[in-house]
């Protein structure tokens, strides 16, 4: 979505412009800076918030709050009101308790909803003000149901790279969810999914993934076509642990890399940077997926 620094006429900056053009797609529309009432409604009946921004390291970073439906509402329509916090040892923990520049998704098996703009924290969680909103279908969605439990201490382990276990984790997932961010700080948190194998792990600090036929508007690629810093979000939805991946990102438009990957148009190579692991990183526990009918034929996972 177009950026702070650029004034111009149209709803995307220059990342996103230039994707666009080399896919030979354009999004016809425009970005609203409120929140309709439709989406209001939609905010309060959800129970997960997805986040992402930069953290005090320099890195992206995404992560998850939840709550009881009503814990996210928009106090107005330019405000996102969200009371919950992230855990002390989560990467982005600063950011919600100093403000700065968030990009935020509610999702559920139909809609993903994008709430974009500055934070700033208050009494019972923090609240953003809204830059940029806006919605988009569910395709490749799985379709979960979560129940909130009480919460139980976290277990939390860091490292420069991908473990046994959690190579495991990726390469049997059907989602994750990305954070990326504008040169000039604007972020934004996106869906990505698939059938399990669709993400490839090619080593313990390279990632790989195929980009789908979308919504053409490119925010997740037009910002890593300016900014490579990204931050991955995976879950084992069985036990709540969240699992977060910070690297670089860059895209590869080659038919040799589109061609390993079904359905892919293009595709993300991720060079892993930090990753952080917590064990019941959030008090939910989700049915397993029903997954898309939307998504491409499944990927042969790679054993590397």
């Amino acid at each position: 979505m177009v950026s702070r620094t650029t004034a111009t006429r149209s709803s995307f900056h220059a990342g996103e412009i230039a994707v666009q053009e080399r896919a030979g797609r354009s999004f016809p529309g425009r970005i609203k800076d409120v929140i309709p009432p439709v989406a209001a409604d939609f905010l309060t009946q959800h129970e997960v918030c997805t986040l992402a921004g930069c953290g005090p390291d320099g890195r992206m970073w995404t992560s998850m709050l939840c709550g009881p439906a009503g814990f996210m509402n928009a106090d107005d329509e330019r405000t996102l009101h969200v009371r919950a916090r992230p855990l002390d040892t989560d990467p982005l923990r600063r950011l919600l308790t100093a403000g700065g520049d968030v990009g935020t998704i509610v999702m559920d098996s139909r809609r993903r909803m994008r709430v974009n703009g500055t934070l700033k924290p208050v009494g019972d969680g923090f609240v953003v003000h809204a830059e940029q909103v806006f919605s988009n279908c569910g395709r490749y969605i799985s379709e979960r149901h979560g129940t909130l439990l009480a919460p139980r201490p976290a277990r939390v382990s860091s490292g420069a790279a991908l473990t046994p276990g959690q190579i495991g984790l990726i390469r049997a997932a059907d989602t994750f969810l990305v954070g990326t961010r504008h040169p000039d700080g604007a972020a934004d948190a996106s869906h990505r999914g698939g059938n399990p194998g669709f993400v490839q792990v090619d080593g313990p600090g390279e990632l790989r993934w195929p980009d789908y036929d979308g919504n053409n508007m490119y925010s997740t690629l037009g910002n890593l076509t300016l900014d490579p810093r990204v931050g991955l979000l995976f879950l084992d939805w069985a036990r709540g642990t969240l699992l977060q991946v910070s690297g670089r990102a860059r895209l590869d438009w080659t038919p040799e890399a589109t061609a390993q990957l079904p359905g892919a148009l293009r595709v993300i190579r991720m060079n892993v940077e930090a990753v952080q692991e917590t064990m019941h990183g959030v008090p939910m526990r989700w049915t397993p997926p029903v997954l898309s009918r939307f998504n491409p034929s499944r990927a042969a996972t790679d054993t590397r």
